[in-house]
């Protein structure tokens, strides 16, 4: 099992190529390739996109870590108003180029969020629908890049700011979400969203199974906020989650998405911050191992 991490932070910081490198030196074994700038002047939105990963390439075989998932850019549509025309056609233009760099790395998955412009409790059917076109608009790229749409469980926030339903935070909605969408898709469970909108992740990983579970986002949070904070920090009951990993069989890769753990910290501290989040990855994914009686 890959234990991976997004490069955003560590990107920022030290550029992409010594993001790489500090992650391996850490012990993560692969990276989430997270592409959520969608500006012109990004070097894999343009001509040369290819010389541009091969670098990154460069890089993974000399560090040996490798690109197991990516994240596309969202938000994937905003509401169909002309002045949001050109955002929905650059974003599903960034989205196809996500999913072939995706494959161009050799990942295995491409997250994307389902759409959530309007109340998904108030507008189902409508939303539904929207999704359905949506993600069978990706599912031919997905197909030729030789990687699967790891189709996100999402939340949403009510004027009050209270965090209700959305699409796939209902057990049955993303099961069906998966076996209608077909071969080229599957569950990405972010854990930190579903214990604060859904069911215990424990359940809800009972209810994907192994077979439509294939990708994590790995995160803690208090119970009332998206935080995404390093596990064993706040209020997830991660013992329960990694027995449940370990009881269905899950065959995906161990991807953590805590990147506030990084917090304000000087930039000469990250590494040693990326070092402990791998030592906490390792642990977690070894409970798993342990848990099925193979070696950790």
């Amino acid at each position: 099992m890959l234990i991976s991490t997004p490069i955003g932070v560590l990107k920022k910081n030290f550029g992409i190529h010594e993001a790489l490198r500090i992650l391996a030196r850490a012990g993560f074994t692969a990276f989430d390739l997270t592409v959520f700038d969608i500006d012109e002047d990004n070097p894999l939105y343009n001509e040369g996109w290819q010389g541009y990963l091969d670098t990154i390439l460069d890089v993974c075989r000399e560090s040996g870590i490798v690109c197991n998932q990516a994240h596309a850019p969202f938000t994937s549509r905003k509401i169909e108003v002309p002045k949001n025309e050109w955002y929905n056609t650059r974003i599903q233009e960034c989205i196809i180029r996500t999913i072939e760099a995706a494959g161009y790395l050799g990942a295995k998955v491409v997250v994307v969020h389902p759409i959530t412009y309007k109340r998904y409790r108030d507008h189902k059917e409508f939303m539904d629908e929207k999704n359905f076109e949506f993600f069978r608009s990706l599912g031919p790229h997905a197909h030729k890049a030789g990687v699967k749409i790891g189709v996100e469980n999402m939340l949403q926030v009510d004027d009050d700011g209270k965090i209700i339903v959305a699409p796939c935070s209902d057990p049955d909605d993303f099961c069906r979400y998966i076996d209608t969408l077909g071969d080229d898709f599957t569950a990405c469970l972010d854990i930190g969203h579903c214990a604060l909108n859904g069911p215990r992740p424990a359940q809800m990983i009972h209810a994907l199974g192994a077979d439509r579970l294939g990708a994590l986002h790995v995160h803690d949070n208090d119970g009332k906020r998206d935080i995404h904070q390093l596990p064993y920090h706040m209020a997830i009951d991660w013992e329960e989650i990694l027995d449940a990993l370990a009881d269905v069989g899950y065959r995906g890769d161990f991807t953590l998405e805590a990147d506030t753990f990084y917090g304000r910290l000087p930039k000469e501290l990250l590494e040693d911050a990326a070092g402990h989040m791998a030592k906490v990855s390792h642990h977690m994914v070894n409970h798993i191992l342990t848990r099925r009686g193979e070696k950790a």
